[in-house]
């Protein structure tokens, strides 16, 4: 489009007035200058369009919509009000660190062609605790993407420099997965061959929170079920890949109390793959009930 910028930067938020400028002065304070940020506000009640209007920056665009409740929903709007050829994305509890954009269009412009996705590593600022650093493991570092570690793909949206065209031709968020939208786009992005770049370095400090999506295990396990179907024949030729996304599915049924949803996960990914010893002990851990398979799961080094 004549006079759109190089990046647009879509950043949802719901709620979080009183961190969300955090997040938005890390996309203006960039080194690379020409972006615009577009915050999708999905129905907030507190002061977030009293703040947001306050800030003069002419590159920051302001869209409110009715609650959804949805990341996808919320991410896919901003993607559809967006003019760059190049996406970016935010959320509102995270920072940029200043040179993140700069340092992505540097790598993807010096990227293969077919190259449509350009990601990187993340420190996680825990509510307690030590930070830490996730990143690129050297497979990732070298292009070398399978089946089998595109399921290990850790780098969150925030992370993402994308190629508009790439996202538009595999057909955007999918706007019912409750959340893990980013990583269900990912195994799509794979599919479609998209080359992706990962760079092992630091581009975001993550703060997170309690009310994060992410955190609602209950939504968890239903993406978790969709990313199964939407992708069956897929696993289906890489059940070792399948029985993780079962281990998962049994973890999170057995932390809620849903002992016999639990054993059934853990008996699905040890049909498939029976050799993990720790399988084996999660399957016995939740025979012992809530508190047992607490216990077990603890002096098996949370297994």
């Amino acid at each position: 489009m004549a006079g759109a910028p190089a990046v647009s930067v879509i950043l949802p938020t719901y709620n979080r007035a009183a961190i969300l400028e955090r997040a938005v002065r890390s996309v203006l304070a960039q080194t690379f200058r020409d972006l615009e940020l577009i915050v999708v506000d999905d129905g907030s009640s507190d002061d977030t369009p009293l703040r947001m209007r306050a800030i003069s920056d002419p590159r920051l665009i302001y869209l409110q919509q009715p609650r959804s409740g949805s990341a996808a929903i919320a991410r896919n709007t901003g993607v559809r009000a967006a003019r760059a050829a190049l996406l970016a994305f935010q959320d509102s509890d995270d920072e940029w660190l200043v040179d993140k954009l700069r340092r992505q269009v540097d790598t993807l412009q010096a990227a293969p062609a077919q190259t449509g996705l350009v990601c990187g590593g993340y420190i996680i600022l825990p509510r307690s605790g030590a930070p830490s650093y996730m990143g690129a493991d050297v497979r990732m570092q070298r292009g070398d993407w399978g089946a089998d570690n595109i399921y290990d793909f850790c780098f969150i949206t925030p992370t993402w420099l994308v190629r508009r065209s790439a996202l538009e031709a595999v057909g955007m968020f999918d706007e019912q997965m409750p959340n893990l939208e980013d990583w269900e786009l990912s195994f799509r992005l794979f599919r479609q061959a998209v080359g992706i770049v990962a760079m092992n370095q630091p581009l975001v400090l993550k703060h997170g929170g309690a009310d994060s999506l992410n955190w609602d295990a209950t939504s968890r396990i239903r993406s978790l079920q969709l990313i199964i179907e939407r992708h069956a024949d897929l696993w289906q030729q890489h059940p070792r890949v399948l029985a993780r996304f079962h281990d998962e599915l049994g973890r999170l049924h057995s932390r809620m109390g849903n002992m016999a949803e639990g054993r059934a996960e853990f008996r699905s990914a040890l049909r498939l793959d029976p050799k993990p010893a720790k399988r084996w002990a999660l399957l016995l851990a939740s025979c012992l009930g809530r508190g047992g398979y607490r216990r077990l799961r603890a002096v098996a080094g949370g297994a």
